[in-house]
């Protein structure tokens, strides 16, 4: 009879009493419903055609992995490209700078020769007696 002497006895009581119940099996339905939906969403219990959450975020990660992957591929190629790119660059700047001193070796003997040849032609004035 401990049972018994637990439970409300008057009308307002036992009125609140049932309304707990009423209430706490609404909730526990509710949660029911969502933990099925749930349920359907992470297993194949939706669409067959369709995949299941876990197969879903395992082929994302596997994606990204795979994106990465070539990103680094690429980035690699870029970082090659670019020190045969840097190295071209030397080579050509080397060799335009010898071929600036070679130019400038070229233009001092022609002014060197142009100096020569008007000092005799000076010279040669000179000596006719000009």
């Amino acid at each position: 009879m401990e049972l018994l002497d637990h439970l409300p006895h008057n009308w307002p009581g036992s009125l609140a009493f049932i309304s707990f119940i009423a209430y706490t099996l609404w909730r526990d339905r509710r949660a029911d419903k969502k933990t099925t939906e749930v349920h359907k969403q992470t297993v194949n219990g939706h669409d067959p055609e369709k995949t299941n959450l876990r197969d879903d975020v395992d082929k994302s990660i596997r994606v990204g992995e795979s994106a990465a992957a070539s990103g680094a591929v690429t980035l690699r190629m870029l970082e090659d490209f670019r020190a045969e790119t840097r190295d071209g660059l030397n080579e050509f700047r080397t060799e335009a700078r010898d071929a600036l001193k070679d130019i400038r070796k070229d233009i001092g003997g022609i002014r060197q020769e142009l100096r020569d040849e008007r000092q005799e032609r000076i010279e040669g004035d000179r000596r006719r007696g000009g």
